[in-house]
């Protein structure tokens, strides 16, 4: 019996397809935080599955002061949930899709306690996961807590990771590397229905920018650099045909366009298979630009602007994961990134073109 942990609806996106596939035979159980905007909904859709034994709901997140200090108390008195997990529930394996490092300690800890067996990984968080070390490092201040709580020596229990491709991880985690097998679309569609009933309502356009909370994040007021980009693309597209997919964390944005749409349904769940050859998916550097092609074997087009906003850090990984991910049949030939705004509007333009070619 396995349990996975998810904080993200791509947490549970992920979770659903290795419950399909690999665990098709096995029973399951999940556990979902409300981190985001709807996770009670989804929580309530995933019960409907019937594809996991147990589904739970974590009631914590960082919205509200109540909800801060809730969560800082569960450092020492843990989640009712997780601490039946942790002392109730004899799972085989426990995959920490949720980066929620005092928890997976705390029930690794207390699996040891109790002389349970049981394999402990860690599950993709999506881009980051292929070229950012710490993903899967606490920050200081929860490291700090870890050391003072003696539970930091658990998190070396932790000894594999679940990715969609291995061939684009530039980081060595020093865990073993396991593979999130994809399942028939036929089969995968049912659930998705289920999940995100809502998930056809928007017209989606032929060219699509992802937009991201980069500038959010970062703590800028605002980036014009991102206005000027949309503005090209939506009149190079075509008022018609362009979208604007909003991040779910996106608070405030200066984006503008006839066709905005902000849900907490993955980019990868609005589509179908079909829609997405040939289609133009423009972003800075999002995760959702690059799982609609691995998980349904399609191939669209997409733009990368991250050399458009020299503010955003970004390091040698960065190249070498582009250049992983244009060495891969499906994307060879797929991927582009300008220099600058004129290069943009050269490569939107010639990859308008063949989309017409290819109608």
């Amino acid at each position: 019996m396995t349990c996975f942990f998810c904080a993200t609806p791509y947490h549970v996106l992920l979770a659903t397809i290795m419950k399909i596939t690999s665990l098709k035979e096995e029973t399951a159980d999940l556990v979902l935080y409300n981190h985001f905007k709807d996770a009670y909904a989804l929580y309530e859709n995933l019960k409907r599955t019937t594809l996991f034994s147990n589904v739970y709901f974590i009631n914590e997140n960082n919205y509200t002061l109540f909800n801060k200090l809730k969560r800082a108390l569960h450092i020492v008195v843990p989640d009712r949930v997780v601490n039946r997990i942790a002392k109730r529930c004899a799972y085989n394996e426990i995959v920490f899709f949720a980066m929620d490092f005092l928890n997976a300690s705390y029930i690794i800890g207390e699996y040891n306690r109790r002389d349970l067996k049981c394999t402990f990984s860690y599950g993709e968080d999506g881009i980051g996961t292929y070229m950012d070390r710490s993903v899967y490092s606490p920050s200081r201040k929860t490291e700090l807590l870890l050391k003072n709580t003696g539970r930091i020596k658990w998190l070396d229990e932790i000894h594999n990771i679940y990715v969609l491709e291995p061939k684009l991880l530039q980081i060595n985690f020093n865990k073993q590397i396991r593979l999130i097998s994809l399942p028939p679309c036929l089969d995968f569609e049912e659930y998705l229905d289920i999940l995100w009933p809502e998930r056809r309502k928007d017209k989606i356009g032929r060219v699509v920018y992802l937009q991201e909370p980069f500038v959010e994040d970062l703590n800028q007021k605002k980036s014009t650099e991102e206005k000027r980009v949309v503005e090209i693309c939506q009149a190079l597209a075509g008022e018609s045909e362009f979208t604007v997919k909003l991040h779910p964390r996106t608070r405030n944005h200066s984006v503008n366009s006839k066709y905005i749409i902000k849900t907490s349904v993955p980019f990868e769940c609005l589509l179908t298979s079909e829609e997405l050859d040939n289609k133009i998916i423009i972003s800075i550097l999002s995760t959702a630009a690059i799982t609609p092609g691995l998980l349904y074997k399609r191939k669209p087009y997409i733009v990368f602007l991250y050399k458009l906003f020299p503010e955003i850090p970004l390091d040698s990984k960065t190249q070498e994961f582009i250049g992983c991910l244009t060495s891969l049949p499906l994307y060879s030939g797929r991927v582009f990134i300008p220099h600058d705004l004129n290069e943009m509007v050269h490569i939107l333009k010639e990859l308008k073109s063949k989309q017409k070619i290819n109608q």
